[in-house]
């Protein structure tokens, strides 16, 4: 049996892929064409919520365009989205409160804990934060 490599994608990742505009968009596309098919990739509803609100002030074709990707990304068999849940949502502040010190978004501290509760070790993401709080990315 095959053996998918299994990834948490963060919002930075997400929005380097969509966005030809942003400076890792060619290392992002480079990634993802080295990972194809053999990779199971996780995100959260929280880190499309917050993909989504990105994309707000950009206009209405931009926010046509995110909401198409989002819609792509649910519908990829390779892609599990975990949903939102008050149990990550109340633990991720209990994380928020717990590290004031740091920089750290409410997504980053749910994002973390659902890479704990999946058992993940490494995350597609642009965000020094996730190596700080002790995960590895390749894009880092």
């Amino acid at each position: 049996m095959l053996r998918f490599r299994r990834l948490f994608v963060d919002t930075s990742f997400w929005i380097a892929v969509a966005n030809s505009k942003d400076q890792d968009h060619r290392a992002a596309l480079a990634l993802v064409q080295t990972l194809w098919p053999d990779v199971e990739l996780i995100t959260s509803s929280f880190v499309l919520i917050e993909f989504l609100n990105y994309f707000s002030e950009y206009g209405t074709l931009a926010r046509k365009n995110a909401t198409a990707f989002i819609r792509n990304i649910e519908a990829d068999p390779r892609v599990k989205v975990v949903e939102l849940s008050m149990d990550f949502y109340h633990s991720g502040i209990e994380r928020y409160e717990r590290f004031a010190d740091k920089g750290w978004s409410l997504t980053d501290c749910i994002s973390f804990l659902i890479m704990e509760h999946n058992e993940l070790a490494e995350s597609l993401t642009f965000d020094r934060h996730f190596l700080q709080a002790g995960f590895t990315s390749p894009m880092l």
